[in-house]
């Protein structure tokens, strides 16, 4: 395993990793019986692992379970370098329902959580009002979102996890606000380290997460994969369909059997899905996107493709509020 280079997995690397990334709440005990190891040995993988950067903690929180949407917002247009673009990145970067923004393509994207559409309107109003004239704006809601992990990598049959409105919705007071935040901030569910933030009696934080998790809001922990540290490139994919429910499915098949998906979600606006790829070298880009369309046989529509750039901000629970309160 090379540290500061591209990194190279050895064969129980490789398994052990098939094993984490779907969830981190196994014992090293239960890992190493698995896959017929010493606990020790387990530990040493998943210690250099993390050493290379090659994987990072990660606690997904499904805000969609509190009844909030999610709308991505694309910017196109604006000069790089200007006043403008400054004053809209700065309002972006501060809000507090905005989790995450990035580059690609030369568009600013964002994503932003609102109560209604009257709370949507108020909420870009506020955000987008240095926006000059001649920047287009584009608004999609996102329905629901899988994640298919380091297929790339490994094999895998089921998306490691999912978000959207899966079941009821799910309400939180104050304490429980506190609690997101610290586990967004540590990506951990451990109830030391979130006591040790909230000053909450672990007991109480313990309850408290299981409770969280039992709600649908909190998901299992588990170890996302650092793409770049394996030499792996993204890609975003916008899909026209002519039957969404039609397509659905398969797109789920598709991620699950084609390693070079990462993600797949369901969006209502301009284009039907958004597909996250994840090659090792762009030369394959083409390539990949025949054999989605060509799975798409005659609900195929049109694609567009972009590379991803930069995040500049990313934040699981961006709320320093509660956002029911």
């Amino acid at each position: 395993m090379d540290v500061d280079g591209i990194i190279t997995l050895s064969e129980r690397d490789r398994d052990v990793l098939s094993l984490i990334q779907s969830t981190s709440s196994q014992s090293m005990t239960e890992i190493a019986n698995a896959l017929s190891l010493r606990p020790h040995a387990v530990r040493r993988s998943i210690d250099q692992l993390r050493g290379a950067k090659a994987i990072i903690p990660y606690v997904p929180i499904n805000t969609a379970a509190l009844g909030l949407a999610e709308h991505h917002v694309f910017l196109s247009g604006i000069g790089y370098y200007s006043p403008s673009l400054e004053r809209v990145v700065s309002a972006v970067l501060d809000h507090d329902f905005v989790p995450f923004v990035s580059e690609h393509a030369g568009q600013l994207q964002f994503s932003i959580w609102s109560k209604n559409s009257k709370d949507l309107s108020l909420l870009l109003d506020g955000i987008l009002k240095d926006v000059p004239v001649g920047v287009s704006k584009t608004v999609i809601l996102r329905r629901w979102y899988h994640a298919f992990s380091a297929g790339a990598l490994i094999p895998r049959s089921t998306p490691e996890y999912s978000l959207g409105l899966l079941g009821d919705i799910a309400t939180i007071d104050d304490v429980d606000h506190k609690i997101l935040r610290a586990i967004s901030a540590v990506n951990s569910t451990s109830s030391p380290d979130i006591g040790r933030i909230t000053g909450l009696p672990q007991s109480t934080a313990e309850y408290r997460v299981r409770r969280l998790q039992r709600s649908g809001l909190l998901l299992e922990p588990r170890y996302t994969v650092n793409q770049e540290r394996f030499g792996l490139q993204r890609f975003y994919v916008r899909l026209k369909v002519r039957s969404s429910a039609d397509v659905r499915e398969q797109l789920l098949k598709l991620g699950c059997t084609m390693p070079e998906i990462a993600s797949v979600a369901e969006v209502i606006g301009a284009w039907d899905f958004e597909l996250c790829l994840v090659l090792r070298t762009a030369f394959h880009t083409n390539e990949v996107l025949a054999r989605i369309a060509g799975a798409m046989g005659r609900e195929y529509v049109g694609m567009e493709c972009f590379p991803h750039v930069n995040y500049l901000k990313i934040l699981n629970y961006p709320f320093t509020k509660n956002p029911l309160g």
